[in-house]
């Protein structure tokens, strides 16, 4: 399960799928959008980069004492250490993202590389509306 639960936070960043607050972002262009998304990103950074080495520790200290459940005794240790990694991989994530929102911040002309491109709700909709429409062409039994 922890895989499941955090090994996507990478995945889920760069594609622009997890929660944000829209309210005033979303109204923004050009350089103050690209300051507010650096900044966001550059706190995400911090955040991220305090919470790897906890959760190696709390991995190693589990490796140690050679955790494991209660009846049968499987180890819990190898569960423990996908947090560590995920976060290393978010990290990576969010610094790339990070250098694009300075490289447009510099220059806002430039394309946009490397950072979320982030769909407005009708694109969402529609391209859902798109895939469930093509899953059904393909289902004989709805034919």
């Amino acid at each position: 399960m922890v895989g499941f639960a955090v090994l996507a936070i990478a995945f889920v960043q760069r594609v622009g799928g997890h929660v944000r607050m829209e309210l005033l972002i979303g109204k923004l262009h050009g350089r103050p959008l690209w300051f507010l998304e650096s900044l966001g990103s550059g706190l995400a950074i911090f955040i991220v980069s305090i919470l790897i080495p906890y959760s190696y520790d709390h991995f190693y200290r589990a490796f140690e004492f050679g955790d494991s459940t209660i009846d049968l005794e499987l180890a819990t240790w190898p569960a423990k250490l996908v947090v560590p990694v995920a976060l290393t991989l978010l990290l990576a994530r969010l610094g790339i993202q990070f250098l694009g929102y300075v490289r447009l911040l510099v220059n806002p002309k430039l394309p946009q590389l490397a950072i979320p491109s982030l769909k407005r709700p009708e694109e969402v909709a529609a391209d859902e509306i798109r895939l469930a429409g093509a899953t059904d062409d393909a289902n004989p039994r709805t034919k």
